[in-house]
Order: structure tokens, then C-alpha cells, then sequence
């Protein structure tokens, strides 16, 4: 949301009432699908009174071709370059001070290239990685076919996909600008899965259970605890599993979250291995969780 993208309760109010709050929308699903297909679906995610877009196309999967193409439509003239250097949440930056942890004593290349931090992502978006391309282009003065080749040795997984692979250098891939043209959101509608179209034993949840097993540390910010997701990433079996010392340090996000709420997170997310990891929780949003425990990156 810092970079101009709408919460999901956002979006599923400009789907369910795109007649009068994103005609650009209708207009785009009229043309690709027909009126009747488009209000079928339309009032059928407005009357399910389901919470989110991907929560209703797991159970309607009928309309998952149209209901990717609409979320797809939504994000995609959202990416908007300005806004990663000018967020639209200013005090809410917090990939400036990701970026700014990430280059603490480097001085070339190769220095930043021992960073070892790995990012999971939920977000069908590629502003992360149009940040990070940005600020290497501009850091270390390569070329954009140079910046994209580091991004992309990056460790980042978006476990439901994303608007088609961040870049210029496939059929399969898209700049990060707001284009909406037919073709380039039939890419971006391509590169989302949802939740039916995932299994447990998938393969990119499979390298996040590898990644949880050797964390030092774990940082989770603007993360919704879903029981299905929080399965998935497999975390408490990864605690499980470990045999060795020290405990995990993790920092979780729990903004807008009630005290209740917080604990069934923690109960979901580590139970029943709590001696073997350290549980801290920040109801605040993502910079000022990340400024509060500044260590977490270091």
C-alpha cells in the first residue's frame, strides 16, 4: 500500500462495484469476455460477501480466467515507477530502509552480493523487485540489462505468482510500468495462481520449508495468517524439524490485529515449538516494526 497498491478490502470493492468506481475495468472485461460473463461474475463475488478476490475464486474456480484478468487489470496500472521513490505512504517507506540495511558496510558489487537475506512474498506485484532493480542501477552504475541480471540471482519467491516475471528478456515478462494493453495483462493474469491451483507439497513452498529450516532470523510484515497460507509455508513443521541451536529470532507484524488475534497468530505460526524460536510481536505498520528493532536486520 506505501507504493500505491489498493488492500485487498480496496479491491474488492472496485471489482464488486466497477460500474461505478473503475469503469476502465468493465470496459476492459466487456471487451475480453461479453456483458453477461462479466456481470455474472461481478454479482456473484458481490453477493459470496467474500472477503477477498483470490478466497472467492478458490471456491468458484469458473471464474477464475476473468477474475485473474480483473485483478491483473487492477495491479498492473498500479505499478507506477514514481511512486517507489515517492510513496504515496511516505512514513510507511520501508524498502528504503530494507535497501539502506542491505547496503550497511558495502562498497562494490561483490560486497552486496553476500547479503543473505530471502524474501517470500504473497504480493502478485513486482515492486520489491523494481525497487531493488532501481537502486543497483543507480548504486553501482550498471546498465538495466546489468541490474536485472542481479535482481533476478536474488532469492525471491512469490508463492501464488506474480504479473508475469519481473524484466524484458521473455515473452513470460513485463516492465514495471502501469500498461493495461490487452496482451500485457493476458502475461500478468498468466502469472497468478490461486489458491486451488497450489498443492502443499508445491515446489516453491518446498524451497521456503528450506529456507525456514536455516533462518537465523525471520521477519514478517503485512502478513495476514491466513491457516492455509500459514500451513503451506510450513514454519512450525520447519521449527519441528531442526535439531540444532540457537532459536529463531522472529518479528511479526501484527497491525490492526487485537491481542486476541495476535496470539492465535503465534499459536498457528510456531505452536508447538515455542522454546526453539524467540516471538516478538509490533502492532505497528511495516517501517516503524522494522525502525523499533533495528537489530532484526543487521
Amino acid at each position: 500500500m506505501p507504493y500505491g497498491f489498493p488492500s485487498g478490502a480496496e479491491l474488492r470493492f472496485r471489482i464488486c462495484f466497477m460500474e461505478g468506481h473503475a469503469v476502465d475495468l468493465q470496459q476492459a472485461l466487456y471487451s475480453q469476455y461479453g456483458t453477461t460473463e462479466v456481470e455474472q461474475f461481478k454479482h456473484s463475488f458481490r453477493g459470496s460477501h467474500i472477503a477477498s478476490i483470490d478466497a472467492f475464486l478458490a471456491k468458484r474456480p469458473e471464474f477464475s480466467t476473468i477474475g485473474k484478468y480483473a485483478i491483473a487489470h487492477e495491479l498492473c496500472k498500479k505499478e507506477i515507477p514514481e511512486y517507489l521513490g515517492i510513496p504515496v505512504i511516505p512514513d510507511d517507506d520501508w524498502y528504503f530502509r530494507l535497501w539502506n540495511a542491505l547496503m550497511a558496510d558495502v562498497h562494490n558489487l561483490e560486497q552486496f552480493r553476500l547479503n543473505n537475506i530471502k524474501i517470500v512474498t504473497f504480493n502478485y506485484d513486482r515492486s520489491l523487485e523494481a525497487y531493488l532493480d532501481i537502486s543497483i542501477q543507480n548504486t553501482f552504475k550498471l546498465s538495466p540489462e546489468d541490474s536485472l541480471k542481479e535482481v533476478q540471482k536474488m532469492k525471491i519467491i512469490h508463492v501464488y505468482g506474480s504479473l508475469g516475471n519481473y524484466g524484458f528478456d521473455s515473452i513470460n515478462s513485463r516492465g514495471y510500468h502501469p500498461d493495461v494493453a490487452a496482451d500485457k495483462l493476458h502475461v500478468a493474469a498468466k502469472g497468478i495462481r490461486v489458491i486451488p491451483e497450489t498443492r502443499d507439497d508445491d515446489i516453491a513452498f518446498n524451497e521456503v520449508y528450506k529456507w525456514f529450516y536455516t533462518a537465523a532470523r525471520v521477519v514478517i510484515l503485512g502478513f495476514g495468517f491466513d491457516d492455509l497460507n500459514v500451513k503451506r509455508l510450513g514454519f512450525a513443521k520447519a521449527l519441528s524439524d531442526r535439531a540444532f541451536d540457537p532459536p529463531v529470532e522472529i518479528l511479526a507484524s501484527t497491525w490492526g490485529m487485537s491481542e486476541a488475534e495476535a496470539e492465535v497468530a503465534r499459536i498457528i505460526m510456531i505452536a508447538p515449538n515455542s522454546s526453539r524460536c524467540i516471538w516478538k510481536t509490533s502492532n505497528a505498520r511495516n517501517l516503524e516494526t522494522l525502525r523499533n528493532n533495528a537489530g532484526i536486520l543487521r
